[in-house]
């Protein structure tokens, strides 16, 4: 081959090359094909992945496919009507204009039939080409000229059932291509949602978003969106022995924009409520998740439409947040109107602060605890809020005492609200190496300060909520030299739950906090409301930007190991801090560093142990294995370090997606049952 002909063919291939990624930007910018771009589902293909609904060009169309014994022959039979209108329309052209000469053909045929056994009922009629022409003018209603009926019992008769039969032919293929032209699936194909999906923080409340619009300037009558969230994994097997092979759960929606005249940005909340709370990219990949969005409304016309979408874990990006789309207009003369960029509807950009990595290590630190963040005071939201650290500090009595600072952004939406404080004290391995009949952890509930817990707080503005530790406290050790060293690895889980006025749902609010890295010792909160009287309206301030945070207590003075508290007993600081920090300064005590060592991670809002359900179907497995033997798949068949690697993930990941070991012990422990 001549070096000019290998030239030719190497340019030819990168212009190729060039075409089809110009072709993939020209796809991903021009939104107006068909309900966004077909760059999605290229990916799903090259990576083979497989999924409910489809993406691009094509979105919304379901990709499941059911199989048996003579399921299309049911479908024609029992569902003919749906079954023609689903056919494609140049098919539907097609097979109608076959039936229509079909239907010239045989009448022609019987008319030529006819003239040839009894001349004289048609004039004009001799051959086979004017019996057709006749068939066609009577079923086309076109009228008789050249040929036409005589004075001709047979002749009538046939004309009479043409026409009963061509009305009836007729009202079939007008319904059918009306019903095919006039689909309210068409309608759906203006409502745009975006190809990617983002999780991320709003004001410190991690969300599942996704932007929808509606491009059309007529409404949208009722709109509703629903979303689900499937997980697949390999499975899970009941006690029973039953294989469930995918779990669908519902994703709530907090409430949209009942008229859709400008595009929306769909939120659901991650919380303890959510199906996706605690899952990180890797577990959502790990089982193999797909959330599927359905839009459902109602045309102006009246004409129930759907719209539908599903994203695939590679197509949520985490830590990003959408592109502004919406342009005010300036209040010109020539410029009255709204303006949307959809150029740039699906695109993304990543948050500040968002760590530039892969996506399994930004998906943990977007799950991580959000730090210095209120929720915003939006009319049916979860607007509680509960401080990011707790503090030690002093009363003016000289009581030691445990803070937390909780409030409502938006006064008075919730009520009947209660604040709980429980202690997770852990067993350390040692000891429970030692004795494996000691429990893993102990559970203590800390009297907070408004009396018992048993009544109920007042949001209107932020409170501290305290707990006094005495010698009746569970926390009683923290007065003790040392004390506090022991609970360095222990838990403190603040509560906070009440009920929204406008609907009466119950709402949550969970932070958990580590005693060696989330209290601040020696520090108090700042004071954040400002009376009436400092205000020009006479009404209270708050500095909602301060809630979270603190100070060194600047009320006590360190004298050597003792502290003064203004109008009450002198108390050995030992007694108040652990022994190592004993006569340290206030100063030395507010850069106390975390006890966790080096490389620690936030830890998450919210706390999920999950339930092993191989392990649980293993144990009940092994109940119905004779005495002395042991069942495969049980737990003692399982080597130590393996069952302290599995106890690790059941309390860090919600959900991971269970290994072929263990969808061994499952088929084993069915096998066991059989």
């Amino acid at each position: 081959m001549r070096v000019s002909e290998t030239h030719e063919i190497v340019s030819r291939d990168r212009l190729l090359a060039l075409r089809d990624i110009l072709l993939c930007k020209g796809l991903r910018r021009n939104v107006a094909n068909n309900n966004g771009t077909g760059q999605e589902q290229i990916e799903r293909d090259r990576r083979q992945l497989p999924s409910l609904v489809e993406a691009g060009r094509h979105a919304g169309r379901s990709r499941v496919v059911f199989s048996g014994s003579n399921i299309n022959l049911h479908l024609w039979i029992r569902d003919s009507f749906i079954s023609i209108v689903q056919n494609k329309t140049r098919v539907l052209i097609l097979a109608f204009f076959i039936i229509y000469q079909l239907f010239f053909w045989s009448w022609g045929s019987l008319y030529y039939l006819l003239v040839r056994f009894k001349p004289g009922c048609i004039y004009g009629a001799d051959s086979f080409v004017e019996a057709w022409v006749f068939a066609v003018v009577t079923q086309m209603t076109v009228g008789y000229g050249n040929t036409g009926p005589q004075n001709c019992w047979p002749v009538s008769v046939m004309i009479v059932v043409q026409g009963i039969l061509s009305v009836l032919l007729g009202a079939m293929v007008v319904g059918i291509m009306f019903a095919r032209i006039s689909h309210p699936h068409y309608r759906g194909r203006s409502i745009y949602m975006s190809d990617r999906a983002s999780i991320a923080r709003r004001d410190g409340t991690l969300k599942l978003m996704f932007r929808i619009a509606d491009i059309r300037r007529t409404q949208v009558v009722e709109p509703h969106v629903k979303t689900f969230l499937y997980t697949w994994g390999s499975g899970r097997v009941t006690a029973e022995g039953e294989k469930i092979p995918v779990r669908c759960e519902a994703l709530d929606i907090g409430y949209i924009d009942g008229m859709l005249l400008l595009p929306l940005i769909i939120e659901h909340t991650i919380d303890e409520r959510s199906p996706l709370c605690g899952h990180t990219h890797d577990s959502l990949t790990s089982l193999n998740a797909e959330i599927v969005v359905t839009f459902e409304g109602t045309t102006e016309f009246g004409n129930p439409f759907m719209a539908r979408r599903s994203y695939l874990p590679h197509e949520l990006h985490w830590g990003e947040q959408f592109l502004p789309i919406i342009m005010r207009p300036e209040g010109s003369e020539t410029n009255k109107h709204y303006g949307v960029d959809l150029t740039h509807f699906h695109d993304l950009r990543r948050q500040k602060d968002v760590p530039s990595a892969p996506a399994s290590e930004v998906s943990h630190a977007v799950v991580s605890r959000a730090l210095k963040t209120v929720p915003y005071p939006l009319l049916g939201e979860n607007t509680l809020v509960v401080s990011d650290s707790l503090c030690v500090s002093w009363t003016r009595g000289g009581a030691l005492e445990l803070v937390a600072r909780v409030g409502d952004t938006y006064p008075n939406q919730m009520v009947e609200v209660v604040v709980h404080f429980i202690l997770y004290r852990w067993c350390r391995l040692e000891d429970q190496q030692r004795d494996p009949l000691l429990p893993t952890f102990t559970q203590h509930r800390l009297d907070v300060g408004y009396n018992t817990g048993a009544d109920r707080l007042n949001l209107r503005l932020p409170v501290d909520v305290r707990h006094v530790i005495d010698a009746r406290s569970p926390l009683a050790n923290w007065l003790e030299p040392g004390g506090v060293d022991s609970d360095l690895g222990s838990e403190i889980v603040v509560i906070m739950n009440g009920y929204r006025t406008r609907s009466t749902d119950n709402v949550l609010r969970q932070r958990t906090y580590n005693v060696g890295q989330h209290v601040r010792w020696g520090h108090r909160f700042v004071p954040i409301v400002r009376p009436p009287g400092f205000s020009g309206d006479g009404k209270a301030r708050v500095r909602w930007g301060k809630f979270h945070a603190v100070v060194p207590d600047t009320r006590k003075e360190v004298d050597g190991h003792a502290v003064s508290v203004p109008g009450g007993p002198r108390i050995r600081l030992a007694k108040a801090t652990p022994a190592s920090l004993a006569g340290t300064s206030t100063a030395t005590l507010s850069r106390m560093p975390s006890r966790l060592g080096p490389g620690a991670v936030e830890a998450s809002d919210y706390t999920i142990l999950p339930m092993d359900l191989h392990r649980y179907a293993a144990e009940i497995a092994s109940m119905a294995t004779p005495a002395g033997a042991v069942a495969p798949g049980s737990l003692d068949a399982v080597p130590e370090d393996r069952a302290m690697q599995d106890s690790e993930l059941s309390l860090n990941a919600p959900l991971v997606a269970q290994s072929a070991q263990d969808e061994a012990d499952a088929a084993k422990m069915a096998r066991n049952l059989k």
